[in-house]
This record gives structure tokens, sequence and C-alpha cells, in this order.
């Protein structure tokens, strides 16, 4: 939590100053998640500041949102032509709390986090100077923030997709939001890409991709197998009882499912939700 707050620290995310009259500021609160590496081993405990952006109106604190992001089916592609065809490198990268670069248009007044209020000034709130997670806003205005970013520095954006630029014609960059995959002819084209990012971002090296999107990415005898192995995983530990028993093929002529009667209650709970969408 600490570690959040020095970065916010850091990039002036917020200034206090007095609540000016007639605004009602919204609260914020603590998210803990945990990283995975590949093999879904912990790596890291992750602990993230966000603003309870749901009570602003659109309209009045915020207006577009729309962000866009590259599609998957475009990374697949890239892979099989130019890293499978032309055994072209690739490197995934990631840019720690990316959303925090991105400047505030708009007037946003928060409280201070609870347990973190500064002494002395408990009574003040903070205006919001860069993008807090947790605002409608703040998606959009951290791709604007990349893409001028990338843009100054020379990268040509592909006209006919989202999120896909080019630079000197043997280098890519995918980017999905705070995930940047490279794609380039050598490794020297990649990290020459990766180095000019670092000069404006925290850009955490994570080697070729293995992992991206909850899809992983595994390289066989000069091809690349792209599969989601351990969500499958994921959603047979946590769904079990849903689950019927693995069969191999050419399956046997009997049923696997399980007591009508037992199914049919199930489906009554919001688990049974969760399972269908996570499975489609």
């Amino acid at each position: 939590m600490k570690e959040e707050l020095n970065v916010m620290q850091e990039r002036k995310v917020w200034h206090l100053v007095d609540l000016p009259p007639n605004i009602d500021p919204i609260g914020c609160r603590w998210v803990f998640a945990l990283k995975k590496n590949e093999t879904g081993e912990v790596v890291r405990y992750k602990a993230r500041l966000v603003g309870q952006g749901f009570k602003r109106i659109k309209g009045i604190s915020y207006d577009v949102t729309f962000s866009p992001v590259v599609n998957f089916s475009l990374i697949r592609f890239f892979f099989a032509v130019l890293v499978v065809g032309q055994n072209w490198v690739h490197i995934q990268c990631d840019i720690k709390c990316a959303y925090l670069y991105a400047p505030l248009k708009e007037d946003v007044f928060m409280k201070q986090p609870p347990g973190f209020e500064v002494k002395g000034k408990e009574g003040m709130v903070c205006k919001l100077d860069k993008a807090l997670y947790g605002l409608h806003q703040s998606g959009r205005e951290w791709f604007f923030e990349i893409h001028n970013t990338l843009k100054n520095l020379g990268f040509n954006k592909f006209e006919w997709c989202n999120c896909i630029y080019s630079y000197e014609n043997d280098l890519l960059l995918l980017l999905y939001v705070d995930d940047i995959v490279f794609i380039g002819r050598s490794i020297e084209k990649v990290m020459r890409g990766i180095k000019l990012l670092q000069k404006y971002f925290d850009l955490k090296i994570l080697g070729k991709t293995r992992r991206l999107l909850g899809v992983e990415f595994e390289e066989k005898n000069e091809e690349v197998f792209i599969h989601q192995s351990m969500y499958i995983d994921e959603i047979h530990r946590r769904f079990s009882e849903y689950l019927i028993p693995f069969s191999s093929l050419p399956s046997v002529k009997v049923s696997f499912l399980p007591d009508p009667n037992v199914l049919k209650q199930i489906m009554k709970g919001r688990k049974w939700q969760n399972f269908l969408i996570g499975i489609y």
C-alpha cells in the first residue's frame, strides 16, 4: 500500500485543497490482487487505490469514455505471419501504474485514502491531477497519453486497426491498455523501441510473450501454440461441482451428465451464472 502511495506521490496524482462549496467528493478504496506468472505461481501481491467513480454523473464529471485496444485476432495474425513465418523476435512489456501518467482534464475531488490522511490536514480533500484507477475516463486519458508519446517518438499508427504501431518498417508495437508486445526483425530493433519508451514510462521487460490477457503462448519447434490451459484449470477448480468428468476422444457411449434434480438445484444459484460467464 505504501509502495502504491509512493508512486502516486512521485507522479503527482493529486494535491490537497479545501473542499469547494456544493461539491460532494468521491470516496476511494483499496483493491487487492495476486500477480501470477505464466505457470500460475504467485509472484507479487498487489494493492491498488481506486476512486469510486461510479458516483460521478455523465456529462458533468466525465463525457466520452471509449478507449481502443488491439484486437486479439490481430495479435494471433502477427504471431503467425512474423514470428512463425519470418522468425521475428517478440518481447512482452508492462507499464507500471500506467493510468497515473495521464493528466485529468475534469475537476474531480476525492476524500483522502482511509488510514493515510495527512496529519494536520485531515479536513482537506484530494484534487485529482492524474487519471486515477476507478474513474470512467481514466482508460481513455491513458490511451491518448501513450498514443501521443508514441507519435512524438516516430511510431506510426496503422490506419486500418486500433493500437498497432510501426517503427522504421521493422518493428511493431501491439498495445492493450498497459500491456505491450514488441515484434521486431531482430532483438536489437526490439530493444531500441523499448529504450525509447523507457525514457517516458516505467516499462518492465517481461521477456518473451508467455501469457497475455489470460492466453498462453508456447513455442515449440519453431511454432507458437496458443492455448488457455491455466484458465481451464482455474475454471475446473472454482466450479468443479458443475463439471462433468473428463473423457478422452472418441468418447464412450454413456452419459456423463449429473442427476437432473441436482443440476436443477445448482442452476438456481448465482455461482452457476458466474460459471456460464466463465466458459463463454
